[in-house]
């Protein structure tokens, strides 16, 4: 997870690697505000547990999310943004 502490205001990245490319623009484009990210390859944002047929891919989007779920209740930053490829 990447985190960039700066204030009280704060932005949540959350998605798949499509949702990395907006990193540097939020960043840019609020260079006061703290950020964090959390972004798998492959693996879409989702509350529940994910449907996929490859066991390791499933496990490893899973903990991810549940990662950034806790992330988010911990932190509880100002915005989520929720960014992935659109099937």
């Amino acid at each position: 997870m990447y985190k960039q502490k700066n204030s009280d205001k704060s932005i949540f990245l959350w998605g798949d690697s499509h949702s990395q490319a907006l990193s540097l623009g939020l960043r840019t484009s609020f260079p006061n505000d703290s950020f964090y990210q959390i972004g798998s390859s492959g693996c879409k944002a989702s509350l529940s547990k994910t449907l996929t047929l490859i066991v390791e891919a499933k496990q490893a989007c899973d903990k991810a999310n549940e990662i950034a779920i806790h992330k988010i209740k911990e932190l509880k930053p100002s915005v989520v943004i929720i960014a992935q490829q659109n099937d």
